[in-house]
């Protein structure tokens, strides 16, 4: 009997050692887990704003392009003075903050 408690006890040793170490190592991965998670939303938020800005950007570029193709045909057609009126025109659709967004574009770009 006495063999029997003694291996009874060694083994319910055993099983909360390998218990308390489970808990370690799950206590430990929670937190990695955690930590990638974290890492990952981060760069997701990053990698959002990137393509928010390209799309941006590149909308106003289209419009700057157009724009000026218009102002070119225009005074391709009517000659330079004829057109000036329907040039100041056109460059007031593009509004302030999109043109200094596209100073800002033009200068990183040049950069």
């Amino acid at each position: 009997m006495v063999y029997r408690s003694r291996c009874v006890q060694r083994y319910s040793h055993q099983n909360i050692l390998v218990y308390t170490e489970t808990q370690k190592l799950r206590e430990v991965s929670h937190c990695c887990f955690n930590n990638v998670f974290t890492v990952v939303i981060e760069h997701f938020t990053l990698i959002t704003f990137i393509l928010s800005l390209f799309f941006i950007y590149r909308r106003l570029l289209e419009k700057q392009e157009r724009l000026e193709a218009t102002v070119a045909a225009l005074q391709e057609q009517h000659g330079e003075e004829a057109a000036a009126e329907a040039v100041a025109e056109l460059q007031e659709m593009v509004t302030p903050t999109d043109r200094e967004q596209l100073d800002k574009l033009k200068q990183t770009l040049v950069k």
